[in-house]
Parts: C-alpha cells; structure tokens; sequence
C-alpha cells in the first residue's frame, strides 16, 4: 500500500480539498478560515505590488 493509496482513501470520505502540506480547506475549522483570510492578503499584497509598478 504506497502512500497514494492511503491519500486516496482519505479524500474518499470528503469532498473537501486537501492540500498536500495537510491543511483542511474545506471544512469551517479554524485553519480553513486562516487559509482563506492568507490567500486573501497574499491577493491584496499583489494588488498593491503591481499598482507600486505601475507607477515606475
């Protein structure tokens, strides 16, 4: 039983994304708010990063 396997009888009972470094997207646990609210900075940084560019 490699480790593919295992992984993919564990997504069998969810239909939650799961990442490879093991955080829970999915669900409404405290990591997956953390994830989004990370995912949402990460997004306004970019913004503000390309907006500085433009700028010359």
């Amino acid at each position: 039983m490699t480790i593919f396997d295992q992984i993919k009888k564990i997504m069998k009972g969810r239909d939650k994304q799961i990442t490879f470094d093991n955080t829970d997207y999915g669900g409404s646990g405290k990591q997956a708010k953390d994830a989004v609210r990370k995912r949402k900075q990460r997004r306004e940084m970019a913004k503000l990063s390309r907006r500085k560019n433009r700028r010359g």
